[in-house]
């Protein structure tokens, strides 16, 4: 009878301990998890915003052109060269 009480202990305790692993594991699944999330999270919005923004400079691009004669359209293009010109 001592003999069955002390394996009844030993088992309670490692299914104590195995509980508590798979606690900690399951802990840090869910942990790896949402640290993943976030990084897709904010993969998709930084893509939406360049995506954003090529739209935005496409569009003006279109209403510069409609709304500017040659002349002033040339001008633009002249002061753009020099602009970049003077950061490089």
């Amino acid at each position: 009878e001592e003999i069955l009480d002390t394996t009844k202990k030993e088992a309670r305790s490692l299914q104590g301990k195995m509980l508590e692993q798979a606690k900690k594991e399951s802990a840090l699944i869910v942990q790896h998890a949402n640290q993943e999330i976030d990084h897709q999270k904010n993969k998709a919005i930084e893509e939406i915003r360049t995506k954003t923004a090529d739209l935005v400079i496409a569009a003006t691009g279109k209403m510069l052109e409609k709304e500017l004669n040659p002349q002033e359209h040339a001008r633009l293009i002249e002061e753009s060269l020099k602009e970049v010109e003077g950061n490089q």
